[in-house]
């Protein structure tokens, strides 16, 4: 009984607390500064692309070998660095010959870009691993169709 007063208070509360900052418009975002180092070095691969695969349309069951397949190429064509021999996580490199997730992430996603996938379709994202509270980069790649 105790537990399922507990679990409705914190329902109620998720459903009815207010977020920290709910006036989206006031707030600025700016990128990290890892990305905006590695747009300076690599400027083509900040700028918008379209989905240049509409005008040479192939089907989708193609476009996810050609996504395993770059990124089966990067994962054994960049060896890892461990965080202690690392560079600065704020030099992301495409295609060094050893690196850290940053380089993994942004080399896949430089693939990509150049086999005509869009960047809007190309995210990337800091991931924080529960257990041992290391961060991570990794691309995630939306299917537009998805919703």
């Amino acid at each position: 009984m105790i537990r399922h007063a507990v679990r409705m208070l914190a329902v109620m509360y998720c459903v009815c607390g207010q977020p920290a900052y709910s006036n989206y418009e006031s707030q600025t975002v700016t990128p990290p500064l890892a990305f905006s180092q590695f747009c300076i070095q690599y400027p083509e691969d900040c700028q918008r692309h379209d989905d240049r695969r509409i005008r040479d349309f192939r089907p989708s069951i193609q476009r996810w070998r050609e996504l395993a397949q770059i990124n089966s190429t990067v994962n054994f064509g960049i060896a890892p660095r461990g965080p202690l021999a690392s560079r600065r996580d704020a030099e992301w490199q495409i295609f060094p010959y050893e690196g850290n997730c940053g380089d993994y992430a942004v080399t896949k996603r430089h693939l990509l870009l150049r086999a005509g996938w869009s960047s809007s379709a190309l995210l990337l994202a800091e991931v924080v691993i529960g257990a041992t509270g290391e961060h991570h980069l990794v691309l995630l790649v939306r299917d537009p169709r998805a919703r």
